[in-house]
């Protein structure tokens, strides 16, 4: 009797006790929500920009309520709240007005295994900016205005990197691409998807994607009953150099159809002071002026089942470029001037369950190089003219919100047009067409604590050339998976394993400059197959991620010298192991700090023209870095942000026997403040921020010197009404 009355009272008790309770909430497609409430009895707190949330000393008995405009309420006993809560939107709709959705899906890469980096950086001028603190991606080239900035995953070389904008390659077959032409003005986030992603992006995914989401600048409050909402944000930057920039940004969004438009002016000396080692003197780099011209527009509408999205980025450029500083006086004079456009064309039909996506896209990149100018001897002047067209049709189904399937198609045309202007050589013109079916599985499924995560993708492409350069017919597939086991903290275990290939450039093929160098028409598609897997623990807003990725490629493409000329072949093997840690703690007062490592061994495994192992077989492969390492610290004191950071790049060899020095490690501190402040429609911000702290004196690559301690200043001015 005793025990009996003693557990009716514990059972009468327990509902009285106060727990605490944290969690996350997000959308649909996985993104935290920012100011949600989220209310149990007396208690009440927002979400942050995270979507995290703490609710304390509450009783086990009451039911909290998550409520936000625009999404449907929830309400949920405590020990039924995991990790993660899902909230659906729930648009409001005003007579005479029909809100625009904010279609997170466009463009988007549906797997598990990706990193999303979103951008909340004003300062920032392009998308390198955006990605130049994170250790997943390593940036190329010069952070100067204008300088060409490559990017490489997981220590494969930059042309090993699809660049993609929303969703549509922007790479010309076997060629890297300068993701600084990309204005951040434009730019929601950036997807990273690690190692063989060709059954996605098809030719030069080896080392993976970076897909860049644009922006969709969308009235978010639905209660409002204005029928027209305009916006408009300036810019102005000044910096070491002589950095001049101005710009401005105008969104108009109206019933039906948003337009979202910049222009942006920006030119630089870039003229800084280094110390030349091959004299043992202080010199100054200059013949490195860049004048750059952005402009972009964004059209973007909804009409019952049919959206439409319109893409337009069109940049003219002037850039001075210097050489690598033992051959300065050959090319003092030389420049590179053109434009580069590309549009985009978003249709799409959804239903119910069920949606229909058309894309087109044209790109066009038209360059003039001019040497003749030089002090030396070496006079070059040509136009290059790249075009790239195409359009996909796909058509998905969403079975009970757990399977989704995807079919679809692709056609794509290539052309090359190249023209010397001072030289006997022949012009040329060449082209590629592509055909590709692809199909994808996506399923997703909750079973409390455990969420499943599972992605298939295979692609099938036949590429034709327009001469008598003939491929095979490719396959490539990918399979991605991702665990994750919900509770007061969550663990998530996933993967990837697949393969990809990358056709040669043009260059490769057909370049032909006098009696030095002549392409290969003969070449094969490089090729590769690897696999990767990562372990995530995270805990209310903090996380560490460990992975582990390793990667063969074959057929590489490598220029060596023959016995009359420098020609390209199929010689080269390599094999490319990456350790990686990741991780991001708040610590009081919503101080973050963020570290991140990665340790890459990329090894030749080349073999010569007879089979045999080269006298570069188990060598380090040429401009890898060991490793990368990044400490950033970021504190919000009141209306300011300190950011600072610290990268530690490791050697590089420069050389493929491994004999000759390496280019040496380096380590950079850079800091920034931040200053907002809002009232009413207006936000005002400014930004000091000083790079390479600490003055020093470093090369990225062997002979071409950096800038070393640099600064620049902005401010952004923003209404709306």
């Amino acid at each position: 009797m005793k025990k009996l009355l003693l557990n009716l009272l514990i059972m009468c008790v327990l509902p009285l006790y106060a727990i605490s309770v944290t969690g996350r909430i997000i959308d649909k497609d996985g993104n935290g929500i920012e100011n949600v409430s989220v209310v149990a009895g007396e208690h009440a707190v927002i979400t942050n920009k995270s979507g995290f949330f703490i609710l304390k000393n509450i009783k086990s008995s009451e039911r909290v309520f998550i409520h936000k405009i625009g999404y449907k309420d929830i309400y949920i006993m405590p020990d039924r709240i995991g990790m993660q809560i899902i909230m659906e939107k729930n648009l409001i709709e005003v007579p005479g007005y029909k809100l625009i959705d904010e279609q997170s899906n466009f463009g988007k890469i549906e797997t598990s295994d990706k990193l999303i980096i979103k951008n909340e950086d004003n300062s920032a001028a392009n998308a390198a900016e955006l990605l130049e603190n994170n250790v997943e991606v390593k940036l190329k080239g010069s952070e100067l205005l204008g300088s060409k900035r490559t990017v490489s995953i997981g220590g494969n070389k930059s042309k090993h990197t699809l660049v993609m904008l929303d969703g549509v390659a922007l790479n010309m077959n076997g060629e890297d691409f300068d993701i600084a032409s990309i204005p951040a003005a434009i730019i929601k986030e950036i997807e990273i998807l690690p190692n063989n992603a060709g059954a996605i992006g098809g030719s030069g995914a080896i080392g993976g994607i970076v897909n860049i989401i644009t922006r969709e600048k969308l009235e978010n409050d639905p209660a409002k009953t204005k029928k027209i909402y305009f916006s408009n944000s300036n810019n102005f930057k000044v910096g070491s150099f002589g950095l001049r920039k101005i710009q401005t940004q105008i969104s108009v969004t109206a019933p039906i159809i948003q337009a979202y438009t910049t222009y942006s002016n920006a030119e630089s000396d870039n003229n800084f002071e280094y110390y030349n080692k091959l004299k043992n003197t202080n010199e100054k780099r200059e013949n490195n002026r860049s004048e750059i011209e952005d402009f972009t527009l964004m059209l973007n509408s909804k009409y019952k089942f049919l959206k439409a999205k319109y893409n337009l980025i069109y940049q003219d450029y002037y850039k001075e470029l210097p050489s690598s500083i033992n051959v300065l006086t050959l090319f003092d004079g030389c420049f590179k001037e053109g434009i580069i456009s590309k549009q985009i064309v978003d249709l799409t039909f959804q239903k119910n369950n069920y949606q229909i996506q058309s894309k087109s896209f044209y790109n066009k990149d038209l360059s003039d190089y001019d040497n003749t100018h030089s002090s030396g001897y070496l006079y070059q002047a040509n136009r290059t003219e790249f075009d790239k067209l195409g359009t996909s049709i796909s058509t998905s189904y969403l079975w009970e919100k757990v399977i989704k399937l995807n079919l679809a198609g692709d056609y794509e045309k290539q052309e090359f047009h190249y023209k010397e202007k001072i030289s006997s050589t022949p012009s040329q013109y060449k082209s590629l067409e592509n055909y590709a079916l692809r199909s994808s599985v996506n399923a997703k499924y909750s079973l409390f604590p455990v969420d499943y995560d599972f992605s298939w993708f295979g692609r099938y492409d036949m590429p034709q050339a327009s001469d008598n350069v003939n491929f095979d017919s490719q396959y490539t597939n990918r399979f991605d998976y991702q665990l994750s086991y919900r509770n007061w903290f969550q663990i998530v275990l996933g993967g990837s394993l697949g393969n990809s290939y990358q056709l040669p450039s043009f260059y490769d093929l057909h370049w032909k400059e006098g009696s030095q160098a002549i392409g290969n028409p003969d070449l094969l598609p490089e090729k590769s197959s690897g696999w990767n897997i990562y372990y995530k623990f995270e805990i209310a807003q903090n996380f560490i991620k460990l992975s582990y990725q390793y990667n063969e490629v074959d057929n590489l493409i490598r220029w060596y010298r023959s016995m009359y000329y420098w020609k390209p072949g199929n010689i080269g093997s390599a094999e490319i192991t990456n350790y990686q840690i990741l991780s991001e703690l708040y610590l009081i007062n919503d101080v973050k700090l963020n570290f991140s490592w990665q340790r890459t061994f990329a090894i030749n495994k080349s073999l010569n023209e007879a089979g045999e192992q080269s006298s570069h077989y188990n060598k380090n492969i040429i401009y890898t870095p060991t490793s990368l390492t990044n400490i950033s610290l970021e504190i919000p004191i009141y209306n300011f942000t300190w950011k600072t950071s610290y990268n530690r790049t490791g050697r590089q060899w420069t050389t493929d026997d491994n004999i000759f020095p390496t280019v040496k490690a380096y380590q950079i501190f850079d800091s920034k403040i931040i200053y907002n402040f809002q009232k009413d429609k207006w936000s005002f911000s400014a930004d000091f921020g000083i790079n390479n702290l600490f003055n020093k004196e470093y090369e990225k690559s062997e002979l071409i010197p950096k800038p070393k301690r640099n600064w620049s200043s902005g401010f952004n001015l923003d209404y709306k009404y």
